[in-house]
């Protein structure tokens, strides 16, 4: 099976403005979730490090950052300082997707450990530090093996005005599987499952009127997974279309719409748990009001 996209040749020289454009609004949504990021990231660390789920958060937090930054960075600043020649195209490519499954085999495994805890709240207790962090340090490892088909994913052309562009080859068949089976339909499938089990198991607690733990917590999580599996599925359609050469579009189209879903479930997700988890937005306070971290 031929795995080339079916791209426009008159579309595929897309005008100068339009990457300039994405590239801007990449940039800017780079800035404002890697701030937001690192300051909730300098809280969980230096104040609630001590409480083992947050390692979860903190990875989650640290993949959000490092894919948007490669997004903004890649479209944008990439461009600007090198004067037109992407010379990081495959390698930034392949540490956007690689984020992107480090990102959901983390979700996974919190919202399966805090799945685990409702259903079982007797005989099964939240896994210590150590060993979450031994689960994160796997996420990371998988991830960059299952991801290396990625790396013969892409190649940089240059358009009549002399613009670069790294747009998708797709020669390798091994590619369409990564990207649209282990990247979207897996996680998807396991965070759905787990979403419904964890409000199930919720709404038992409550009818037997017992007070579910980290409820805070718990609504920022199952929101989370919600955008995890909602955001990449344009992305995830528009690629088997193309695969199939049902559509023809542009390139900086197909860039649009994966930067757009990216950027968006990657960026919202240290507010959610601020809004959501009460100990954390009273650390906020305390970090921003000067206090000394309670004993």
């Amino acid at each position: 099976m031929n795995f080339t996209p079916a791209v426009d040749s008159d579309a595929a020289e897309s005008p100068a403005y339009l990457l300039w454009t994405v590239s801007i609004v990449d940039i800017v949504i780079a800035i404002f979730a890697c701030f937001s990021n690192i300051i909730c990231l300098y809280v969980l660390i230096t104040r609630l490090i001590s409480i083992p789920f947050v390692s979860y958060i903190i990875n989650i937090l640290i993949t959000d950052t490092l894919s948007v930054s490669c997004l903004g960075f890649y479209w944008g600043s990439i461009y600007i300082l090198l004067k037109g020649k992407i010379y990081f195209c495959v390698p930034l490519a392949y540490f956007h997707h690689y984020v992107f499954s480090v990102s959901n085999l983390s979700l996974m495994a919190f919202a399966f450990e805090r799945f685990l805890i409702l259903l079982f709240p007797f005989t099964f207790s939240s896994f210590k530090r150590r060993t979450v962090v031994l689960i994160l340090i796997g996420c990371w490892l998988v991830s960059a093996v299952v991801e290396i088909p990625e790396l013969d994913k892409y190649e940089q052309i240059e358009l009549e005005d002399g613009s670069p562009q790294c747009r998708p080859k797709l020669t390798n068949p091994l590619v369409p599987i990564v990207e649209i089976v282990w990247e979207w339909a897996i996680p998807a499938v396991v965070l759905v499952i787990l979403n419904f089990g964890i409000i199930f198991a919720i709404q038992r607690q409550n009818k037997m009127k017992k007070k579910t733990m980290d409820g805070g917590v718990l609504k920022a999580l199952v929101i989370t997974c919600c955008i995890q599996v909602i955001c990449p599925t344009p992305r995830a359609i528009l690629y088997f279309l193309l695969q199939y050469k049902v559509v023809s579009i542009s390139p900086i189209l197909y860039i649009t719409v994966v930067a757009t879903s990216t950027t968006v479930s990657h960026t919202f997700n240290s507010y959610l748990f601020l809004m959501s988890w009460s100990k954390l937005r009273t650390e906020y306070a305390a970090v921003f009001c000067c206090r000394s971290k309670p004993k």
